[in-house]
């Protein structure tokens, strides 16, 4: 049974290439360290068809699916919140489908919210982050309507009681953190990687994600494996020290799996 915090931290369970036995050790790890982990995200959904669809992420397994491993969740009162990311799909097709077509939206929204009642899901995660070498083409008004569809998302969901959480990179123009806030959305998560890398960064990027956003709204994400080297203790200290300085009540964990050397600072951050 998972542990009841103030704080919580949600991991992120790559899925993605991973055959059923790497998938089967991801799931017994957080079984094993439910003192920890209350909340989970693994990576369930990819949009397809040019944005205009839903493909479930293969499971590696035969005998169950990534849907199917998600719902056993809730029976441990562990929350899931199914991560729905971004995969080969250019914005000019996210144009055309679910940003700029309200019937494709809705049909597409619409499928996961009947997918959140059957599996009995406490909510979704949306990552629908472009690719990296499309970032020069983004448009402010692709921001906007990619918070008028967070928006409306997080309102169907409310309807039916489940939550919405969604990842931003402080400054971008497509997950405008200033914009989500504006929305229904309960939680606006900041990406893991510059959060992970130098001192300098990442009180930087805190202090614009503070500033930007509505706190109690607020997560912040790390990732112990980002670094081309292992963090020192005094490295992840620091950043737990300011999440806590800054009432920031939920961490992000890009990783299925902690490095034991964090547990110690994750345990202090719970409580």
């Amino acid at each position: 049974m998972s542990s009841v915090h103030a704080n919580s931290i949600m991991p992120w369970i790559y899925t993605t290439n991973v055959d059923c036995n790497g998938l089967n050790s991801r799931w017994d790890y957080i079984m094993e360290h439910t003192e920890f982990f209350s909340i989970v995200a693994p990576t369930v959904y990819l949009l397809s068809n040019n944005g205009t669809d839903l493909e479930i992420n293969p499971s590696g397994c035969e005998s169950k699916t990534l849907e199917e491993f998600s719902a056993d969740f809730p029976k441990y009162n562990i929350m899931v919140y199914p991560h729905v990311a971004y995969d080969k799909v250019t914005i000019s097709s996210l144009r055309d489908g679910i940003l700029g077509n309200l019937t494709i939206q809705d049909e597409f929204l619409n499928k996961l919210l009947n997918k959140s009642l059957k599996f009995n899901y406490t909510g979704y995660s949306f990552d629908l982050f472009p690719s990296n070498d499309e970032l020069g083409f983004i448009k402010k008004e692709d921001g906007r309507k990619y918070a008028r569809l967070v928006d409306n998302f997080a309102i169907k969901l409310h309807k039916i009681g489940k939550k919405l959480r969604v990842y931003t990179e402080p400054g971008d123009n497509f997950s405008n953190i200033e914009l989500l806030s504006k929305t229904n959305v309960d939680l606006i998560i900041t990406q893991a990687y510059e959060y992970s890398i130098d001192f300098a960064t990442f009180i930087t990027k805190l202090y614009y994600a503070i500033t930007h956003t509505n706190r109690s709204k607020l997560g912040i994400g790390l990732c112990p494996s980002c670094l081309p080297h292992d963090f020192t203790p005094n490295a992840i200290e620091y950043r737990i020290r300011q999440l806590i300085h800054y009432n920031i009540s939920q961490l992000g964990i890009w990783s299925s799996g902690v490095p034991d050397l964090w547990l110690p600072f994750l345990r202090k951050f719970l409580k």
